[in-house]
């Protein structure tokens, strides 16, 4: 009934003479114990392979090809300007922060390429392209899908700054944001601005008024309703 806290009260009711604590009998305690004990072993599990990760990236190669290819799921695996931006956050554990800066940084390199930090404006008002469609006939589907891309990073971020708590305790959840990010990371790397011809405008059309007709009659031709 008391979940994780009912040990700590149980204590403290045991300190001033109370008895009557309810506390979950032998066997949900087990389980809640086991849970927890398996949830913890993921975490750890996480972060030590995330913190092997950094250090390999950080080591000083002397300009030598890898051995071994990059591991998909680690932080090395991540763009440079991610990893770079938030590692240190996301191996201290501060994912809703790592999160967030990640986000941050691809609505900087956003901006810092075309003066807007939203993919519509970017590619309706500053004529960003992105290079590396499949085919030519499916260009328009690629573009669209990495302006939309972009578009919710910039509302992701929107939503985690508006707030002081972005609610991100889980490592994996804090690991696919920042893959987000650097998914779209390597879009902005292969791009190119292209100025859109301005649309010719249409012609005015021209309309011929009809001709007016002078209409002449007498003022006893009109009848009381008439002159009314």
């Amino acid at each position: 009934m008391l979940g994780t806290k009912a040990e700590e009260v149980f204590e403290l009711g045991r300190l001033n003479g109370k008895s009557s604590i309810i506390v979950p009998d032998k066997a949900e305690m087990q389980r809640r114990n086991t849970e927890r004990y398996h949830h913890d072993l993921q975490t750890a599990r996480h972060q030590l392979k995330a913190i092997s990760s950094f250090l390999k990236s950080n080591l000083a190669q002397d300009n030598e090809p890898k051995s071994e290819p990059v591991q998909a799921g680690t932080l090395e695996a991540l763009h440079s300007t991610i990893q770079e931006k938030c590692s240190k956050l996301y191996l201290s554990t501060n994912y809703s922060e790592a999160a967030e800066k990640g986000l941050k940084s691809v609505d900087d390199r956003l901006r810092e390429t075309t003066g807007f930090d939203k993919g519509n404006e970017a590619v309706g008002k500053a004529g960003l392209y992105f290079l590396g469609a499949a085919a030519p006939h499916v260009d328009k589907d690629f573009q669209q899908a990495i302006q939309l891309l972009l578009m919710s990073i910039h509302l992701f971020r929107d939503e985690k700054a508006h707030t002081s708590d972005a609610k991100i305790d889980d490592p994996v959840r804090a690991y696919e944001y920042l893959a987000m990010c650097s998914f779209a990371m390597h879009f902005l790397d292969n791009c190119e601005i292209r100025k859109r011809e301005p649309r010719p405008k249409p012609p005015k059309a021209t309309t011929v008024s009809p001709q007016k007709k002078l209409v002449t009659f007498s003022y006893d031709e009109l009848s009381p309703i008439q002159i009314q």
